[in-house]
């Protein structure tokens, strides 16, 4: 079994897809995370997100503290919301 990246998402962060997406390693840059974007191959929590300015909303996490991100097929990572 792999594991799987997580990222924390503390309050007063930059919360934004793209910042998360780097933040979580599955983007090696801001651009690179717009780009991907732009291509369709981000989900969250199997929801494919096609804007840049998508920010998560409380309902958006599961449990209350956990997103689930993908790039691609096979690139995923976890963003955990820390207080």
């Amino acid at each position: 079994m792999r594991e799987t990246t997580v990222a924390e998402l503390k309050p007063g962060s930059p919360d934004g897809i793209v910042d998360l997406l780097v933040a979580s390693g599955l983007s090696a840059s801001k651009g690179a995370a717009r780009r991907t974007i732009h291509e369709g191959g981000v989900s969250v929590n199997n929801i494919r997100v096609d804007n840049e300015e998508w920010v998560p909303q409380s309902s958006d996490f599961l449990h209350g503290r956990w997103l689930v991100l993908r790039r691609g097929k096979r690139s995923i990572a976890g963003v955990e919301r820390i207080g």
